[in-house]
């Protein structure tokens, strides 16, 4: 028991390290954050099992090439009237037999199916480790994803704290002007209401950002702290560059992307297993062998002895009763129990064969199973089909959104410029007294409202950008 509460406690203190590891790791780069959730994602670590699997299947099937061969031992007890293995007539007893054998079975040909299935085994195991790839490629854009939301979130956290700011500031300059007469109560109200309303809307950014970084550690699969956080130095701005066409960056992805080699496999494994099944076709070959021998308790042999003896071979003719005696030879036969290992290795006996399987008629069944692996090879290549048809749209539909993230971008930035010079002329007439605060905050919502467009703007073309090159095989960075 002491023994197991040490190592209790030696895991315990582990994992508790562990967790204390990450409690004070708070600023989490977006490298991090991948190779986090790459390693803590449940569905990932399965998908190892499943390799795993794969590959003692492929191991599997090269080891179906060697011979089989198997012993036996077996301990019988008769009772009552039997043949006497001996005697071979009928005797009634208690015999104990003991049987021990090793049989040999070799595979010569079967249709060369024992060869496809190592070739198909083989190309499912390695289409596996694609598949293995295909998910971490996926787990990683959402990351990036996720990634960005907590920055962009950040990012409006931080304009409608500063229009909040602006808004206090305008409402003390708007309460001093009522004072001296020079602005009304209906302006100071309209200020107060307009802060409300951006306060509102501050209390609602910084709910979006704690949602996003909430799903970017479900997306790490780490338990949700309040103490997490990204780290914000990293430069984020969109770097203007030309896009290569569609149909280059498709060939690219065609030849980079796991899912792609995957399913190119998986049809090779189809065909692979149409071979086997037809292999069936063919007359299987197998050599056969088998060596036994045995012991039994009533095993018996003969053991003959010979002596001189002194015996009468007749007498003197003149004088009967004078006999004549001389030493003769005489038999003794006695029988005794023939020792365990003298019988185990007197009666050793063998026999190989060649035996030729010729199939004729087996309810159809080969027949029915080439069909069968036809529809899934036909199934198999549709499906190959339909991923690089999926792919072809995903990268356009990336493709045009970049584009339209890159226009609006540009769009947004000099809205931006505009609205803000436009925001400040108003600042000034309002503190002149030559504009109205509701006209003021017409102008002031619409240079929120390019604010939040350029936001928006800024990380479209940022995530489109990134994840075309991702598609194309370059890593990810900021």
């Amino acid at each position: 028991m002491k023994h197991i509460s040490k190592i209790s406690f030696a895991i315990l203190l582990t994992v508790f390290s562990h967790l204390g590891t990450m409690a004070q790791k708070t600023q989490w780069t977006l490298k991090q954050c991948i190779d986090s959730a790459i390693e803590n994602n449940l569905n990932l670590q399965q998908s190892v099992f499943t390799i795993e699997l794969n590959r003692i299947n492929y191991k599997q099937s090269k080891n179906n090439l060697l011979p089989a061969i198997n012993g036996s031992v077996a301990e019988d007890l008769n009772l009552g009237r039997m043949v006497n293995p001996v005697t071979e007539l009928y005797e009634t007893g208690t015999v104990w037999t003991t049987t021990a054998g090793l049989t040999l079975s070799q595979n010569l040909f079967n249709g060369l199916q024992l060869l496809n299935a190592i070739k198909q085994n083989e190309l499912i195991y390695r289409s596996s480790k694609f598949d293995l790839e295909d998910a971490k490629f996926n787990l990683t854009i959402s990351v990036v994803n996720g990634f960005l939301q907590v920055l962009y979130t950040k990012e409006a956290i931080k304009i409608a704290e500063n229009q909040v700011s602006a808004d206090s500031e305008q409402l003390r300059t708007t309460s001093d002007m009522e004072y001296v007469g020079k602005k009304t109560e209906s302006d100071v109200l309209q200020i107060k209401s307009q802060l409300t309303t951006d306060k509102y809307a501050r209390v609602n950014a910084i709910s979006q950002w704690k949602i996003a970084k909430v799903n970017l550690q479900q997306l790490m699969n780490l338990p949700v702290s309040e103490i997490f956080d990204i780290d914000y130095s990293t430069s984020v701005e969109p770097q203007q560059k030309t896009l290569d066409n569609i149909s280059n960056i498709y060939a690219q992805s065609l030849a980079f992307q796991p899912i792609i080699k995957s399913y190119a496999l998986k049809t090779q494994s189809a065909i692979f297993a149409l071979k086997v099944a037809r292999g069936a076709y063919y007359p299987q070959l197998m050599l056969r062998g088998n060596v036994e021998t045995d012991y039994s308790s009533i095993g018996e042999q003969t053991n003959t002895s010979t002596t001189n003896t002194l015996q009468t071979i007749g007498y003197v003719q003149n004088n009967p009763s004078e006999l004549v005696v001389s030493n003769l030879p005489q038999q003794t036969i006695t029988t005794s129990k023939i020792p365990f290992g003298s019988q185990l290795s007197d009666n050793v006996n063998g026999t190989f064969s060649l035996a030729l399987s010729v199939p004729i008629l087996n309810y159809l069944q080969v027949r029915n199973n080439v069909k069968k692996q036809q529809v899934t090879l036909r199934n198999t290549e549709v499906s190959e089909q339909l991923t690089k048809v999926n792919l072809r749209k995903t990268i356009e539909q990336v493709y045009t959104n970049a584009e339209n993230s890159e226009a609006q971008y540009k769009s947004a930035n000099e809205e931006v410029e505009a609205n803000k010079a436009a925001y400040d002329i108003s600042v000034v007439k309002y503190k002149q007294g030559k504009m109205i605060a509701s006209d003021l905050i017409v102008q002031q919502n619409s240079y929120i409202k390019s604010l939040s467009d350029y936001l928006q703007a800024k990380y479209g073309l940022l995530f489109n950008s990134k994840i075309l090159d991702y598609y194309q095989g370059i890593p990810i960075t900021f």
